[in-house]
């Protein structure tokens, strides 16, 4: 017994760092509110430091919560977001974005799920979802990781850790009303990530190599956002989007995963001898 009493010691401790469970969610399950944490646009509370933010410019933007058209079957509440833009204006674009820097290290891998279906898609729609240390309608070079449906296909930004790079064709064609379920593992020792793209059903249908964050100065602990764009300016544009399933995770460092096999290797054993 006094064999195992240190390594299950340690095997606590690393427990208590963060296995890999959802430490920040949000599926909108409390409708449309500000006094509930799981709202929109909610309070701080759950890992979040405060509220859902729409930053906007030049265009009008709503978002809602309803269960009319979930986006997996059985999801119900989810967030509908639709924006005009007026055309003959530049910057037409708005956001919903929210902080998610309590209740997770930030020194470690950070895993970010959600469901995102585009409900209207043209040449002059663009979607854009990303991480940024500001409260901001759209993208720039302080990111770290973004992705994006320009038209009808999904990229991912390659940064070159200095605010600048170029976006990179997924080759995966997106159809309107069809919803895509996301993760991206982003790695803030390193300043990179990876995407993996699926359907409702689990059928992964993109999966990138390990790119670069945008600019190596930003940070994780900013804002999750999720930014709707009128690309071409010059004639009015209608926009539609839905968001769900958003789980920002604590992925455990490689060496705390061993750690653990070998505890639980150990309780078996001190099981057995019993």
């Amino acid at each position: 017994m006094k064999i195992f009493l240190p390594l299950l010691a340690a095997v606590v401790w690393a427990g208590s760092l963060g296995t890999g469970s959802a430490a920040v969610i949000a599926d909108f399950t409390d409708g449309n509110t500000t006094s509930a944490v799981d709202g929109y646009a909610g309070k701080a509370g759950g890992g979040w430091t405060g509220a859902w933010n729409n930053p906007t410019s030049n265009i009008t933007y709503a978002a809602t919560v309803t269960n009319t058209s979930p986006l997996k079957t059985g999801s119900g509440n989810y967030l509908s977001i639709t924006a005009s833009s007026p055309g003959s204006v530049s910057n037409s674009q708005a956001s919903v974005n929210r902080q998610y820097s309590s209740g997770i290290s930030l020194t470690q891998q950070v895993k970010f799920e959600f469901l995102f279906r585009a409900d209207v898609i043209s040449s002059q729609t663009r979607y854009t979802i990303f991480d940024a240390p500001t409260s901001q309608p759209a993208t720039g070079a302080n990111m770290t990781w973004e992705v994006a449906l320009n038209g009808s296909t999904w990229y991912l930004y390659s940064g070159n850790g200095a605010g600048g790079g170029s976006e990179i064709s997924t080759g995966l064609t997106a159809t309107a009303g069809t919803t895509y379920a996301f993760s991206i593992l982003a790695d803030p020792t390193a300043k990179t990530f990876t995407v993996s793209i699926a359907n409702t059903s689990g059928t992964v249908l993109y999966t990138s190599s390990t790119t670069t964050f945008r600019s190596s100065a930003a940070s994780l602990g900013g804002y999750l956002t999720f930014s709707t764009v009128d690309s071409d300016p010059s004639s009015p544009t209608s926009l539609a989007s839905s968001i769900d399933g958003i789980s920002i995770t604590q992925v455990p460092e490689p060496g705390m995963v061993t750690l653990l096999g070998l505890g639980g290797a150990a309780i078996l054993l001190m099981r057995r001898r019993k």
